[in-house]
């Protein structure tokens, strides 16, 4: 999934504050909706009642429990005002002195998370005074929380930041999208063969300090609402095989990876020299709703005006893309044409069909040899090569060592 989002994530806005000088909390409750609960407080229980309860884990210790493993913590103080300002208890554990520590969630016969989508963001409250980082788990997705590197099971975990050791709440705002990446296959909740999770929900690791202090608070998912989720599709909008500029119509382009699309297009060159096109990753439902595709599109990037002709010197050389919700078109003559389209890069590579010049031969020159794998390696180096050479020799939107491997073999008849 690709996200846009009026909200910029970085690693340092992960961890926030969780109230203000007013004691008021500092969760945006206007942009969220459809909670997943795995402990809440009464009172944020109540407001999530207003915008929509998906799917209520909480401990009833009939069907959902929190388990402490082996009695690695025992019971801290939870006493006192909780992360949204409120009088209720929270979770508080002190890792015992056994050498290790864990908890977690569980729900018996196991949950099916399927309907997690980019959309959703992990949210929970820590504080603490002393120094010590825990590991933090949802499913199969682990992340740290600290200074100091967390290991588990001699694999250094993941950090994504730190907060204040001032005894004060602190709340922690993950997306889905983040946590993916987390999970082995960026998937944090495989499904058994019943189409449920058998492991633990959310769960918590803090190391075999004894004294080290775990408090946690009002641990949910939350469908963000600022975030459009975009679908892992991409289409051709414009006059490449036969159609018309208009929203609903476009040719869906190929892949593998949902990162590198293809697709093979003919143009006709009938306006005004050009025909014109732009990429959607989805299409509207009549001739008419622009609008409804806008933050869906994307075209050339905005560093000049009207359109963006791909002239011959182009073909064949990495364009980059502009940010979704650019309108800018692309301009191709009448021909035959190989459009890739890199999602992750951001970047375009438009090439002829038919027999046409050695890709490895970098330089134009009409032979391969060490000069063109000098231009793909200063071009990885991060050096300026001209821009009518392509060091993108697989065309795959990023020059890289398999650029070399491709012109070293063609230098040795391989």
């Amino acid at each position: 999934m690709i996200l846009l989002s009026c909200v910029s994530y970085s690693s340092a806005q992960y961890v926030t504050k969780a109230l203000n000088e007013n004691d008021e909390p500092t969760f945006n409750w206007d942009k969220a909706s459809d909670f997943v609960i795995f402990a809440a407080g009464d009172a944020e229980r109540e407001a999530m009642q207003t915008k929509g309860i998906k799917l209520d884990l909480s401990v009833n210790d009939l069907t959902t429990h929190l388990y402490v493993w082996e009695n690695t913590y025992v019971g801290g103080d939870g006493s006192g005002m909780n992360s949204f300002g409120e009088l209720e208890d929270c979770i508080a554990l002190v890792v015992s002195s056994i050498g290790w520590s864990g908890c977690g969630f569980f729900h018996d016969g196991g949950t099916n998370f399927s309907f997690l989508d980019d959309t959703y963001v992990l949210h929970f409250a820590i504080k603490s005074r002393d120094n010590a980082s825990h590991c933090i788990g949802l499913g199969e997705a682990k992340f740290a929380l600290g200074t100091d590197p967390f290991i588990d099971n001699g694999q250094t975990v993941k950090n994504l930041g730190e907060f204040e050791r001032n005894g004060e709440w602190y709340y922690v705002d993950i997306p889905f999208s983040v946590l993916k990446q987390c999970a082995a296959n960026n998937v944090p909740f495989p499904n058994n063969s019943l189409g449920g999770y058998n492991g633990n929900h959310f769960w918590a690791l803090s190391g075999g300090t004894q004294g080290v202090q775990l408090n946690l608070d009002n641990i949910f998912l939350y469908k963000d609402n600022s975030i459009i989720s975009i679908p892992d599709e991409v289409y051709v909008l414009g006059e490449v095989n036969g159609n018309s500029w208009a929203p609903n119509v476009g040719v869906k382009m190929e892949t593998e990876d949902n990162k590198v699309y293809t697709l093979d297009v003919t143009t006709a060159g009938e306006s005004e020299g050009g025909s014109f096109f732009s990429f959607t990753h989805k299409l509207a439902e009549n001739a008419s709703d622009w609008d409804g595709i806008a933050p869906y599109r994307f075209g050339a990037e905005l560093n000049g005006e009207g359109d963006f002709w791909i002239t011959d010197e182009l073909v064949g050389t990495t364009l980059h893309l502009g940010a979704l919700g650019t309108q800018r078109a692309y301009r191709l003559p009448a021909g035959e044409w190989t459009l890739t389209v890199n999602t992750e890069a951001r970047t375009l590579v438009v090439t002829a069909k038919g027999p046409g010049p050695n890709p490895a031969d970098v330089n134009n020159d009409g032979v391969v040899d060490l000069s063109d794998m000098n231009f793909v390696i200063n071009s990885i180096l991060g050096q300026e090569v001209p821009a009518a050479y392509n060091c993108d020799v697989d065309g795959n939107g990023v020059v890289d060592l398999s650029d070399m491997n491709i012109v070293i073999n063609a230098i040795l008849g391989i």
